[in-house]
C-alpha cells in the first residue's frame, strides 16, 4: 500500500523451494498478479471556513493540496478568471512527495468595484516533468457577493422641490453600477398632458454609466384646478447586459404643484370660469350686508364665451336679458324688513355648476325671475359689470365679492345694497335644494332618496296676519297632482279644484304657524322620492278652505304662479330650504317676510 497514483499493473510472484531433499531444493514457480491502484490524481481546493460567498472588497482562503503522491515535484500555476473581479496573492505553489497532502493557502480578493456579477473562477494549472500523470488542470468557482446593485439615478439638479405649473426642473439620470454593455433608456411620461420631456433616449455604458445626463421636464400650464398632485416618468431598459436588461421598466414620480384656481375671474370683465378638475364646482354665496330698501333677487346665468355672448347675443344688445333669464339659476332673495330672530347672514346658499362654465351674476331689482319672466319686465335686470356691481378678489385669489348698487338711491358708485362673498368649494349641496335655482323652484325635492326624511321646521313671522304654512306633494316639477294614486298628474296648476286638491292632501303633521315677531320649531316627517311645495292660507286655517262654504275661502298662495289667482309671485328662495312668503294679494308691500321658513333635512 501506498500514495503513489501509479495506475493498473500485472506483477510476477516467484516462489523458490529449499529443502533436504534434492528434489524440491531450489525448485521455483512463477505466478501472474494483478494490481489495482487506489490512489487518484487531482487537486483538492477547500475554503478555510466553509464555503461563503466573498463579499466585495474581502477576502477568503482556499487551502490546496493534492490527491496523491507524486512521484515528481508538481508546479501549479494559479490565475483568475477575471481580476477585476477576483485576485489572488500567489500564483504558483510547488508539491512534491513529502508536502503533497500538507495545505498551502491561497488568498483570493473578491474586487471593489462598479459592475454588478455573481462569480468568477481560480484556474490551476498542474505541471510536472516527473510526474505526467499530474500534468492537470482544475477550475473553481467563487462566488461573490456583490455590493452594487443595478438600478436608475433620477435626482433634481438644484434639489428636490416640486414643480410649478408652467415651469421646468432638470433631473441628472446615471445607473446605479457599471454595466458590461451598452444601457438604453427610453423616456417617456405617463400623461403628456400633464408633464413633457426634453429627451426621450439615453445610452450609458461602462464608461459614463455615472456620468449625469440631464432631462428637463416640464409640468404643463392649463387652467384646469387639479390640486398638486404626481405624475410618473417612466425608463424603459434595453441591454445585453442580462442584469440590466433584467430590470424591464423603471420609474420615478414628479411632484407638480397647481397653480390654477378653481373660479377665475376675467381679466377685464365680470365673467367667472369654473376651472375644478376635483370636484371643486359647488358655488358657494354666502351673503355679507344689504341696505337696500328693495327686496332684490341674486342669481347666476351660463354664457357661451368669455365675452359673455348667449346664443351669440352680446351683453346689452335686446333680447340679452331675456335670453339669461332662460338659462339663470337663482341664488337666494334679500328682504329689507327681517322678523326678530331671522337673520339672514346665517345662510350659505350651495349651488351645483359644471367645470368648464362660464357664468355671470345678475340681480333682479325688487322682483324676482319668474315675476320677470311672467311679466317681461327685463329692464328690472341688472348684471354684474362695473356700472351695477364692484368686484373684489381675495389674496389668494380664490374667493370674490360683489357688492351692487341696485339704483335704489342716487348714490353713485355706492354698491353697498347687497354685498355677497363667493367661491367654489366641494362641498355636497343639501338635501332636497335640487330644483330651488330653477324657476318656480321653491320646493323640497326627495326624489333622489329613499325611506323617510325628518324635517325641522324654523319658522319666524313679520305680519299682522296669522297664516299658516303647509307642503304638499306633487308629481313633478311642474306642480300637478296625483289624486288617486296612480303616480299621473289628475289637477294641473291653474286648474279648477287646486287649491282643493293641495290642501286637503297636504302632508299631515306639518301645519305650521307662529306668532308676530316669534320663533317656533316644527319637526315633521316627509316619505323620499317625492317632490314637496309649500303653499301659504292668508290669516286661517286648512278647515276654512275644506269646509262646505267656499264663499268665504281666504287666500291661498303657491310657489306656481299660475295657481295664484293674482298670477303673482309670492314665495321667494331666502337660501338653501328657506323660503320667505308674501300674504298680501298682488303682492301687496312685496316684503315676502310675513313668513319665513328654514327646513332642515336628514335621513332616517
Amino acid at each position: 500500500h501506498d500514495s503513489v497514483a501509479e495506475g493498473y499493473s500485472q506483477l510476477s510472484v516467484t516462489n523458490t523451494a529449499t529443502s533436504a531433499d534434492t528434489k524440491y531444493n531450489n525448485l521455483s514457480t512463477s505466478v501472474a498478479a494483478d494490481v489495482g491502484d487506489n490512489d487518484t490524481v487531482g487537486i483538492n481546493a477547500n475554503q478555510v471556513g466553509g464555503t461563503a460567498a466573498v463579499v466585495e472588497g474581502a477576502t477568503a482562503v482556499y487551502a490546496i493540496t493534492l490527491n496523491s503522491e507524486p512521484i515528481g515535484e508538481v508546479t501549479i500555476t494559479i490565475s483568475s478568471s477575471d481580476t477585476s473581479e477576483l485576485t489572488t496573492d500567489v500564483t504558483t505553489l510547488t508539491f512534491n512527495a513529502s508536502n503533497w497532502d500538507t495545505a498551502q493557502n491561497v488568498t483570493v480578493t473578491a474586487v471593489e468595484n462598479d459592475i454588478a456579477t455573481s462569480t468568477a473562477q481560480i484556474h490551476y494549472v498542474a505541471t510536472s516533468s516527473g510526474d505526467t500523470q499530474y500534468n492537470i488542470t482544475k477550475s473553481v468557482d467563487v462566488e461573490i457577493a456583490n455590493n452594487d446593485t443595478v438600478g436608475i439615478n433620477a435626482n433634481q439638479v438644484g434639489g428636490t422641490a416640486a414643480i410649478l405649473e408652467g415651469d421646468t426642473a432638470v433631473y441628472g439620470i446615471t445607473l446605479n453600477s457599471q454595466p458590461t454593455d451598452d444601457v438604453t433608456l427610453t423616456i417617456t411620461s405617463v400623461d403628456t398632458s400633464q408633464l413633457s420631456l426634453d429627451v426621450t433616449t439615453l445610452t450609458f455604458n461602462a464608461s459614463n454609466w455615472n456620468t449625469a445626463q440631464n432631462v428637463t421636464v416640464m409640468a404643463i400650464d392649463d387652467d384646469i384646478e387639479q390640486g398638486d398632485r404626481t405624475v410618473s416618468i417612466n425608463y424603459a431598459v434595453t441591454s445585453n447586459d442580462a442584469n440590466y436588461s433584467a430590470i424591464g421598466t423603471d420609474s420615478d414620480a414628479i411632484n407638480i404643484i397647481d397653480d390654477d384656481i378653481p373660479l377665475a375671474k376675467g381679466d377685464d370683465n365680470d365673467i367667472f370660469t369654473i376651472n375644478s378638475n376635483t370636484n371643486r364646482n359647488t358655488l358657494e354665496v354666502t351673503l355679507q350686508g344689504s341696505s337696500s330698501n328693495f327686496v332684490n333677487e341674486l342669481g347666476v346665468f351660463n354664457v357661451d364665451d368669455a365675452q359673455g355672448t348667449i346664443d351669440g347675443i352680446a351683453p346689452g344688445a335686446a333680447g340679452y336679458a331675456e335670453a339669461a333669464l332662460n338659462r339663470s339659476k337663482v341664488i337666494f332673495s334679500t328682504i329689507a324688513n327681517l322678523p326678530n330672530g331671522f337673520n339672514p347672514e346665517d345662510l350659505t346658499t350651495l349651488l351645483n355648476l359644471n367645470s368648464g362654465d362660464n357664468v355671470r351674476f345678475y340681480l333682479i331689482q325688487n322682483s324676482t325671475s319668474d315675476s320677470v319672466r311672467s311679466t317681461g319686465e327685463y329692464g328690472k335686470v341688472l348684471f354684474s359689470d362695473s356700472q351695477n356691481a364692484k368686484i373684489t378678489t381675495s389674496e389668494d385669489g380664490t374667493q370674490y365679492s360683489i357688492g351692487w348698487n341696485d339704483g335704489s338711491s342716487n348714490s353713485a358708485g355706492d354698491f353697498s345694497d347687497l354685498v355677497v362673498n363667493f367661491e367654489t368649494t366641494n362641498a355636497s349641496v343639501p338635501l332636497g335644494t335640487n330644483l330651488q335655482s330653477l324657476a318656480e323652484g321653491e320646493v323640497i325635492d326627495l326624489r333622489s332618496v329613499t325611506g323617510q326624511v325628518t324635517a325641522e321646521f324654523v319658522v319666524n313671522r313679520e305680519a299682522s296676519f296669522n297664516n299658516f304654512i303647509g307642503f304638499y306633494k306633487v308629481v313633478d316639477q311642474n306642480g300637478g297632482i296625483d289624486t288617486n294614486g296612480d303616480g299621473q298628474t289628475d289637477i294641473s296648476v291653474g286648474d279648477a279644484g287646486y287649491i282643493q286638491a293641495a290642501v286637503s292632501g297636504r302632508i299631515a303633521g306639518i301645519d305650521l304657524t307662529v306668532n308676530n315677531q316669534g320663533t317656533a320649531t316644527y319637526t315633521g316627517t316627509f316619505q323620499a322620492g317625492a317632490i314637496y311645495a309649500p303653499f301659504l292660507i292668508v290669516d286661517s286655517n286648512p278647515d276654512a278652505i275644506l269646509d262646505s262654504n267656499s264663499s268665504n275661502d281666504p287666500g291661498v298662495y303657491f310657489t306656481y304662479l299660475g295657481s295664484n289667482t293674482d298670477g303673482t309671485d309670492h314665495v321667494r328662495l331666502l337660501g338653501n330650504n328657506t323660503f320667505g312668503f308674501e300674504d298680501l294679494t298682488g303682492g301687496g308691500d312685496n316684503d315676502f317676510n310675513d313668513v319665513i321658513v328654514k327646513v332642515n333635512l336628514s335621513i332616517t
